[in-house]
Parts: structure tokens; sequence; C-alpha cells
């Protein structure tokens, strides 16, 4: 959960740096979800497939981590395979790893390197 709010502000201070806003008149007005991949696109970050599916993963346990009781019942729900299945916005469902391994370290390093490459300037 700490990797996908760390990579929730890199994409939000991204945001800021291309122009957006996330306050209006000392009021909140940014994004109303954790959804990594929409504020990856609305922040005009280029991902890669592998760094969307990273994102979905993180995505989500950014959101159980935060609200461990779904809004609806129809927005995730175990199945009997590792993992959970999700059900994003467009309506398709995907099976989605809940464990982080070894094998995750190198791709998440290159998304956080990329996104601190852009957000400092270097």
């Amino acid at each position: 959960m700490l990797r996908a709010c760390a990579v929730e502000c890199l994409l939000k201070a991204l945001l800021l740096m291309r122009g957006k806003t996330l306050a209006r008149e000392g009021q909140y007005d940014g994004p109303q979800h954790h959804k990594l991949v929409d504020h990856a696109d609305k922040a005009g970050f280029s991902m890669t497939a592998v760094d969307r599916y990273l994102l979905e993963r993180l995505s989500l346990w950014n959101t159980i981590g935060r609200y461990p009781i779904p809004l609806g019942s129809r927005d995730w729900f175990t199945t009997n395979v590792q993992g959970l299945e999700a059900r994003f916005d467009w309506g398709s469902k995907a099976r989605v790893r809940m464990h982080w391994g070894i094998q995750d370290e190198a791709p998440f390093e290159d998304l956080l390197a990329r996104l601190h490459a852009l957000t400092s300037g270097g």
C-alpha cells in the first residue's frame, strides 16, 4: 500500500507540474478515487502494458488498504484462485495478483525512476 501511495503522490505532482489543479478556492478539487492508471492518463504519463498492469494492482491495494469494504458488491470479489478478480471502469474483468514478489521489483523501480525523473526536473 505504501508503494501505491508513493506512486499516487508522484502522479499528482506530475499533474500539478503540467498545469492541472488539485484545489480550487481552498477546497480539494482533484480525483475522488485512487485509480492510478486514470491519474497517469490525466498527467500525460506514457505507460507500457507492464506499467498499466502494475498500476492496476497498486490501485487495488491502495483502495483496499484505505477502504476495506467496497462501495458496491460488484467492485471486486475474491476468487478460488490466487488474487482478486477486479472489475474495471470500462466493464472488463481481470484476475489481479495480490502478492508482491521479487519479479515485481524491477518493473516497479523502473516506473518509480521515470516518475521521479519527471517530477524532479532531472
